[in-house]
């Protein structure tokens, strides 16, 4: 961390924008509008200003930020498990909040993506080494909903879907590099019990006025990722998506999860000598 310098202000802010205007379009799990940079975590704001310097083809910083910020969140983790260890004898759980661990699926997730696409064969191969410390932190920050009612303030709303966000785009990744370099999931799409992700309107709405006319117009009632993988993988003529927007992250996670099914679930039944069911053989035909 000593060897951390940060540029100017102006060069800050054009970082910043770096991240708004490139990788937020690919992976929109910020929730921009309702994002405030005081309340952001040092290590969130340092990966952002990185990705947003590679965006703003600042390679060579981009990079030496990248190795940092990947030690200082690799060093956290091992100092996190120690201290679960050595707690083992008096605690049956360990307790940490649940904001650390999104806050930290977030970082490697924007870590992970910065690798794999990057030009450097040495930055890319620590892509892989990311993958499991995102398997991690993703598993600690919980895969179903914990807050099932309904949410009528718009910053709170936004933080929580922001995180639902960041843990089904989390999926999508791994997926992307289990597919790119033919390795078996490390986490599976039926995992997953978080509501889809809402509409656009909802979440590119300017204030909270808008947000919530459009929430109160739109409902409350979403299905889950599990669910609505189920309804479309389902061979029953009856079975349809209940809940579910189709927006483009909705679309986006739900072919992945099908994908996974499609290779996996046709290949392990045959690696067994046993035969798939004829509904699923029909079914991915």
């Amino acid at each position: 961390i000593s060897e951390l310098s940060l540029s100017s202000r102006d060069s800050l802010n054009r970082f910043l924008e770096g991240y708004v205007t490139g990788f937020y379009l690919n992976l929109p799990f910020t929730h921009i509008l309702a994002f405030k940079l005081e309340t952001c975590s040092p290590e969130l704001c340092l990966v952002m200003l990185a990705i947003g310097a590679a965006c703003r083809y600042e390679v060579r910083l981009s990079t030496k930020w990248f190795f940092l910020m990947k030690l200082l969140l690799l060093e956290r983790q091992r100092q996190r498990e120690q201290a679960a260890f050595a707690r083992l004898p008096g605690l049956s759980q360990l307790f940490e909040s649940n904001d650390y661990h999104i806050d930290e699926v977030r970082c490697l997730l924007c870590l992970g993506t910065f690798a794999t696409w990057s030009e450097d064969t040495e930055v890319r191969e620590e892509s892989l080494r990311l993958r499991g410390a995102l398997v991690h932190s993703l598993r600690l920050s919980g895969l179903e909903e914990v807050e099932p009612h309904s949410i009528n303030d718009w910053g709170a709303w936004a933080e929580q879907e922001s995180a639902r966000r960041t843990k089904l785009l989390a999926f999508c990744f791994l997926n992307i590099q289990s597919i790119v370099y033919g390795l078996p999931p490390i986490i599976w799409g039926h995992e997953f019990r978080l509501q889809m992700p809402c509409s656009c309107p909802q979440w590119t709405a300017p204030d909270a006025t808008t947000w919530l006319l459009l929430r109160q117009g739109a409902g409350t009632d979403r299905s889950t990722s599990r669910d609505a993988l189920q309804s479309l993988l389902s061979t029953s003529p009856d079975a349809y998506l209940r809940g579910c927007a189709p927006t483009p992250v909705s679309n986006y996670v739900l072919l992945h999860g099908l994908v996974q099914m499609i290779i996996w679930v046709r290949m392990v039944p045959a690696s067994l000598g046993m035969t798939p069911s004829p509904d699923y053989q029909v079914l991915f035909q």
